[in-house]
């Protein structure tokens, strides 16, 4: 029976919740989610966890915080004078927003707190600070990836930089 290693394409359906049950993402009502093994394309805990499984196995597993995205830091709160946004713009608490660093790199935040004179952004990781428990079952191991895997662009739209962690 063959096993997760390594360089294995791995198509996953999962089911991803939160301390208190909350579901935050899954995959069961759309197609499996797709990623290379050792690959880098979803958390580092996610696929320790997945590794060595077999087709057809189901799993649940609980990622700390230092599996999956980190610590909440404070210190990744800003505060920016509204006049740094559009005064046209309606922005929101909850509202995703880029900031651009000194090298011109931009990165994800989500607005926190916005007043007439300053918008408070995060920079942390929505699920940054969190432990996070999966339901997972293989769906198929191959040693090529799905059409699909190659021409989705492997960006997943949480922010996170990793591919398809569905967040």
């Amino acid at each position: 029976m063959r096993r997760v290693k390594d360089g294995d394409y791995v198509m996953v359906h999962f089911t991803g919740a939160l301390e208190d049950g909350e579901e935050f993402d899954s995959s069961l009502d759309g197609d499996p989610m797709e990623f290379r093994m050792g690959g880098g394309d979803v958390l580092a805990g996610f696929e320790n966890a997945v590794r060595g499984m077999a087709e057809g196995e189901k799993k649940t597993f609980t990622l700390n915080p230092e599996e999956s995205y980190g610590e909440w830091d404070e210190d990744l709160i800003h505060v920016f004078d509204r006049d740094s946004f559009p005064r046209d713009a309606n922005i929101e608490v909850g509202d995703s927003v880029a900031i651009e660093t000194e090298d011109g790199e931009q990165l994800p935040a989500w607005v926190s707190d916005v007043n007439d004179e300053e918008v408070e952004v995060d920079m942390n990781h929505p699920l940054a600070g969190h432990e996070l428990t999966f339901q997972v079952e293989v769906i198929a191991i191959s040693d090529t990836p799905s059409p699909d895997y190659e021409s989705d662009g492997g960006e997943c739209g949480c922010g996170c930089g990793g591919r398809h962690c569905g967040d």
